[in-house]
C-alpha cells in the first residue's frame, strides 16, 4: 500500500472489527466513570456528563464517592444551562470536588492551541501528583477525549496509545470527529 495513502487512513479503520469496541457492545449501562488503564494507570477518567437540575447533587456525590477529586467540564455556558448544569461548578465545590471549566464548542478542537497546551500540561501535573481527575463534555466522547489524550501525552504517552486506552476504557469509538482525532495524533509537547 502507498505510504502516503496509509498515513491518511484513520488508525481505527485499519483495525479488525473484532478489535473495535463499541461497534457491538456500546456503553456499559451501569458505568458512569471510565478509568483509563496504563502501566502504571493514570488517575484519569472519562466520566459521563452528570444529569442536571434536581439530580445534579446526587450525581456529583456519586462521582466523589467513586474517587473523582477534580471534575473538568468542556460544556459551553449555554450548553450547560440547557442541560441543567448551570450550577455544576458551585455544586461540585460545595460537596468538595474541584471544578474546572474549559469550554470548547461541541464537536470541535480547542480554539486556542497555546492556552490549551498550558491547560493540558497543568492537568498532567495534577495527575503526576496523584489527583484523581474526571473529564466530561456532552457525550463524553469528543472533547473529553481530546483533553484526556493530550494530558496523557504530557505524561509521556504516544498519541495512538492514548487514543486506544481511552477507547478501551470508554467502550466506544472515540473521538467524535476526524478533526479531533487528527488534533490528538499531531499533538506535541
Amino acid at each position: 500500500m502507498d505510504k502516503s495513502l496509509l498515513n491518511k487512513l484513520s488508525w481505527k479503520a485499519m483495525r479488525p472489527i473484532s478489535e473495535q469496541p463499541g461497534l457491538v457492545s456500546g456503553l456499559n449501562a451501569m458505568n458512569e466513570i471510565f478509568w483509563i488503564d496504563g502501566d502504571p494507570p493514570p488517575p484519569l477518567a472519562i466520566v459521563l456528563r452528570p444529569r442536571g437540575d434536581a439530580d445534579l447533587e446526587n450525581k456529583l456525590l456519586e462521582m466523589k464517592r467513586d474517587g473523582i477529586e477534580t471534575l473538568v467540564s468542556h460544556l459551553e455556558m449555554k450548553e450547560a444551562a440547557m442541560l441543567g448544569l448551570a450550577e455544576e461548578d458551585s455544586m461540585a465545590e460545595k460537596i468538595g470536588i474541584r471544578f474546572v471549566s474549559y469550554p470548547i464548542p461541541d464537536k470541535c478542537i480547542p480554539p486556542d492551541p497555546v492556552f490549551f497546551k498550558e491547560f493540558a500540561a497543568g492537568l498532567a501535573d495534577r495527575l503526576r501528583a496523584g489527583e484523581r481527575i474526571g473529564v466530561h463534555c456532552r457525550a463524553s466522547i469528543g472533547r473529553a477525549t481530546v483533553t484526556a489524550a493530550c494530558a496523557l501525552i504530557h505524561l509521556g504517552w504516544k498519541p495512538i496509545d492514548a487514543l486506544r486506552a481511552i477507547e478501551e476504557a470508554r467502550g466506544c469509538i472515540v473521538p467524535d470527529t476526524q478533526e479531533q482525532e487528527d488534533w490528538i495524533l499531531r499533538y506535541q509537547i
